[in-house]
């Protein structure tokens, strides 16, 4: 694959990001709106729903590297050191 830009790749991932954008700004999914709902009116569906969202993060991510579609340990995030 080398350096060539895949453009279904970057539209495709355009438009799953605008799409998740459009649904995520409508349903007012909100880490603040969570914290102070849950500490002002003890409201728990919100934080509730983030809890779920960071489950499914990091089991989707842990399954995607599992079968090795994607390779975490080649991530930028992963590197010994900091790039400021």
């Amino acid at each position: 694959m080398g350096d060539e830009l895949n453009l279904w790749l970057i539209g495709g991932g355009l438009l799953v990001g605008s799409a998740f954008g459009v649904v995520v700004q409508r349903s007012r999914f909100c880490m603040v709106a969570a914290v102070s709902n849950f500490t002002l009116i003890r409201d728990f569906r919100q934080i509730h729903a983030m809890l779920a969202a960071i489950a499914v993060a990091v089991v989707g991510t842990q399954v995607l590297d599992s079968l090795q579609w994607v390779t975490i340990a080649d991530a930028g995030y992963r590197a010994g050191r900091v790039d400021w």
